[in-house]
């Protein structure tokens, strides 16, 4: 961890992040320019995802990027938690919700989430502190389990269906 000291105050991390008072969450300028890193990135993914042809089938878009066809697909006939993920990205650049969410259904949460995560990032930049939350801890954490759980819990309903396993008992 780097620790960041400032005239009169206690050591706090990063320089920012216990929320007693405004200084404490000023972010440095050092910290303000990475945080515009994510921003670039999603707009070189969006960019990406503008340039590829979605696959009609929903999977399989990624190969047009040198990318091999999904192992977990290839070994036992059924998808990762990630395929149809750049299929999703594909269709959804292009506006055709009903595609993204065919190909994959957690993209379009992911993708919304990310994107809000991403201007939230480039505000605090600019803003030159912590925004909307005291400190950085809860919004990655809640961001990063509510990436997790959509992505497992899509994935499980689609293996149901793929499988055909009962979704609720009953008579």
């Amino acid at each position: 961890m780097i620790a960041v000291m400032g005239p009169n105050s206690k050591e706090t991390g990063l320089g920012y992040g216990d929320g007693h008072n405004l200084n404490s969450r000023r972010i440095p300028i050092v910290w303000r320019v990475l945080l515009l890193i994510p921003g670039f990135a999603g707009l070189a993914v969006w960019a990406l995802a503008v340039s590829l042809v979605p696959s009609p089938n929903h999977l399989g878009t990624h190969t047009q990027l040198g990318l091999p066809e999904c192992p977990t697909m290839v070994q036992t006939g059924y998808p990762c938690p990630t395929c149809g993920m750049t299929t999703a990205a594909a269709w959804l650049a292009r506006g055709h919700i009903r595609d993204s969410l065919d190909s994959n259904p957690a993209g379009l949460p992911i993708f919304s989430l990310a994107i809000l995560g991403m201007i939230w990032l480039g505000f605090c930049s600019l803003k030159g502190q912590i925004v909307v939350f005291e400190d950085w801890d809860r919004p990655l954490v809640l961001c990063t389990a509510g990436l997790f759980s959509i992505a497992l819990t899509t994935w499980a309903i689609r293996l149901c269906q793929i499988t055909q396993w009962p979704t609720s008992s009953g008579p």
